[in-house]
C-alpha cells in the first residue's frame, strides 16, 4: 500500500509539473500618462522594443493599455520568459483608420488583425518563441491600441519525463499489489 502511494505521489508532482501556466500581461502596474515604454515585462511575459520602438501608456478597457504610434518601422517583440510559449489572445480595444496590426511569430505564421475585440490565435501561434507585433500601414496618429496579452507556457522535456516515469511507477505498483482471498 505505501508503494501505491508513493507512486501516485510521484505521478501527482509530475503532472503538477507538466501543467501549463496561463500568464496575462494587463499593463495596468504602468501609469496612465502617455509614458514611452521600450520594455515590460509582467507575469512572465516581455513585450520589448528594438531600434528605439516603444509603445505608450494609454487609458484603455478597465485601466492601462499599450498605445502603438508609428509601429511600422520598428517592431515590439513579445516573449514569455525566454522560453517557448503558446499566444493564446490578445484584447484589441482602437484602431485607427486604415491600421491594422500585423502580428508574426518565429514559427513564419502572420496574422492580420484590424477589427475590434479578443482575437484568439490558433496553431501558427502554438511552440513559439517570439512574436513581431507591428502596424499593417503606419500612420500619423495612433496606429493601435492592445491590452491583455495572454500566453500559456509550453512544458519541458524533463516535465513529459517525469509524467510518464510516474505513470510507470504507478502501474508498476498496482501490478504488484496482493491480492488478499476472502
Amino acid at each position: 500500500m505505501t508503494t501505491l502511494l508513493r507512486a501516485t505521489a510521484v505521478l501527482a508532482f509530475a503532472f503538477a509539473a507538466t501543467t501549463a501556466s496561463a500568464a496575462v500581461m494587463t499593463f495596468d502596474s504602468l501609469p496612465i500618462d502617455f509614458s514611452a515604454v521600450s520594455l515590460h515585462v509582467e507575469d512572465g511575459i516581455t513585450l520589448a522594443g528594438d531600434n528605439g520602438n516603444h509603445f505608450h501608456t494609454v487609458a484603455g478597457g478597465a485601466g492601462t493599455a499599450a498605445g502603438f504610434y508609428n509601429s511600422d518601422a520598428f517592431p515590439m517583440l513579445l516573449t514569455f520568459g525566454g522560453s517557448p510559449f503558446d499566444l493564446v489572445s490578445i484584447d484589441f480595444l482602437s484602431f485607427s483608420d486604415t491600421i491594422g496590426a500585423v502580428l508574426t511569430s518565429s514559427s513564419g505564421a502572420i496574422v492580420n488583425v484590424s477589427n475590434v475585440g479578443t482575437f484568439n490565435f490558433g496553431a501558427g501561434f502554438s511552440a513559439i518563441n517570439w512574436v513581431s507585433i507591428t502596424s499593417s500601414n503606419g500612420g500619423s496618429d495612433l496606429d493601435f491600441v492592445l491590452d491583455n496579452i495572454t500566453g500559456n507556457a509550453v512544458p519541458e522535456p524533463a516535465s513529459w519525463a517525469m509524467l510518464i516515469a510516474g505513470f510507470g511507477l504507478t502501474g508498476a505498483a498496482m501490478r504488484r499489489r496482493r491480492v488478499v482471498v476472502a
